[in-house]
């Protein structure tokens, strides 16, 4: 995803285009019509789960090496690792100013 926005407003119609283009496939533009019903028939997840399954796995990426990027160019870094965590991969916690930052990539995967 390019784009993942913070505010429920930007989320809200971001969801609204996608419910709004299965109406159109489906050529059903009665109030009763279920698009979540529409949606599923298409085997389609919400945006919303969309941007959060594309995170997770470029997050997975990057910690084994399947991509170019280290964890250093998204700001991230691995935490001691004598903690009860029973894997190597346990990242440290990103302090956050501002809930735009809290909401982008590093921080967002960590707190996920």
């Amino acid at each position: 995803m390019v784009w993942n926005p913070h505010l429920k407003k930007d989320k809200d119609a971001l969801e609204q285009v996608q419910r709004r283009a299965t109406r159109w496939i489906f050529s059903s533009y009665s109030q009763r019509a279920s698009v979540t019903s529409m949606l599923s028939a298409l085997g389609l997840k919400s945006l919303e789960q969309g941007r959060e399954i594309a995170r997770f796995t470029m997050m997975y990426k990057i910690l084994n090496g399947y991509v170019s990027i280290c964890l250093d160019d998204v700001h991230l870094s691995l935490s001691d690792p004598r903690t009860r965590a029973n894997h190597q991969f346990k990242l440290e916690h990103i302090y956050c100013s501002t809930k735009a930052f809290r909401s982008s990539f590093a921080p967002g995967i960590i707190s996920a």
